[in-house]
C-alpha cells in the first residue's frame, strides 16, 4: 500500500500522465480536500487533466501504515508557497478508495 500511495504522489507532482491514476484508484473513489471534492476517480482526473500541477515538488516527512491505509505526510513547495500537507488514503482490494487532504489554505491566497 505504501509504494502505491507513493506511486500516487509521484504521478501528481509530475504533472504529466495522470490518467496513470486511474489504474490505481477504484472507480468510485472519493476525494476530499480543503479546496475540492470529488465522488469518483474520474471526475478527480479529469480536473487535475485540465488544470495539471505544475513546477512544485514534495519531500516526505513520514509515513504511517496500518491494515487498510496509508498516512503520508510531506512538505508541499511551490515556488514561495511551502506548507506541510498530510494525505490519507483508504485501500479496498488494493487500490485507493478514499483520499483525505489536509493543509493550511493560507498560503495560497496570499
Amino acid at each position: 500500500m505504501i509504494n502505491t500511495a507513493l506511486k500516487f504522489i509521484d504521478i501528481f507532482f509530475s504533472g504529466q500522465e495522470l490518467e496513470q491514476l486511474l489504474e490505481i484508484m477504484t472507480e468510485d473513489c472519493q476525494f476530499r480536500g480543503p479546496l475540492f471534492s470529488f465522488d469518483c476517480a474520474k471526475d478527480y482526473v479529469n480536473a487535475l487533466t485540465n488544470d495539471p500541477p505544475t513546477n512544485c515538488h514534495y519531500h516526505l516527512i513520514e509515513i504511517l501504515e496500518n491494515e487498510n491505509n496509508v498516512c503520508v505526510w510531506y512538505r508541499f513547495e511551490k515556488g514561495e508557497i511551502v506548507t506541510p500537507m498530510v494525505q490519507l488514503f483508504e485501500f479496498h482490494q488494493s487500490k485507493i478508495r478514499r483520499i483525505g487532504l489536509v493543509f493550511d489554505t493560507a498560503p495560497f491566497t496570499c
